[in-house]
C-alpha cells in the first residue's frame, strides 16, 4: 500500500473519499479524540486552531474553531457515532462556513494502516 494514498469512489448519490495513512491506529485514534492533539495537526497551513471541544464518547459532540491568516473564522462539528479505542472511530464531520455541510466521516484501521473515508 502507498504512503498517504488517495482514492475516490463516485456513486449516484455522492462520493466516497478514503485516505490511507501510514500511522499505528492508536495514534490516529488520540489524534482524533485528544483536544491538545487536535490543536497540532487539524488546521492547514496559513491556519490556527482557536478553539476545541471534544466529549469522546459514542454520541459526544465535538468542535473545533479555526482561523485563516487573514482572519477568516472557521469551525467544524460533528459527533462521535461508534467508538473502539485503536479499532474503529465513526464520527460526522460538519464544515460550517454559513451554508456549507460536510459530509459523514468513517475512521476505520486495517494491517497498520489508518483508512478514513
Amino acid at each position: 500500500m502507498e504512503r498517504g494514498k488517495v482514492t475516490l469512489e463516485e456513486t449516484p448519490l455522492g462520493a466516497t473519499i478514503q485516505r490511507w495513512f501510514p500511522a499505528p491506529p492508536d495514534l490516529v485514534y488520540r489524534n482524533w479524540i485528544e483536544a491538545e492533539q487536535i490543536r497540532h495537526w487539524f488546521a492547514t497551513d496559513g491556519y490556527e486552531v482557536t478553539g476545541c471541544e471534544i466529549d469522546a464518547r459514542p454520541g459526544g459532540k465535538w468542535r473545533v474553531d479555526f482561523r485563516s491568516s487573514t482572519g477568516h473564522v472557521y469551525f467544524e462539528r460533528g459527533e462521535f457515532r461508534e467508538m473502539v479505542p485503536g479499532k474503529l472511530l465513526a464520527l460526522t464531520l460538519t464544515q460550517v462556513d454559513g451554508a456549507h455541510s460536510g459530509p459523514d466521516s468513517d475512521h476505520r484501521h486495517l494491517r497498520g494502516f489508518t483508512r478514513r473515508h
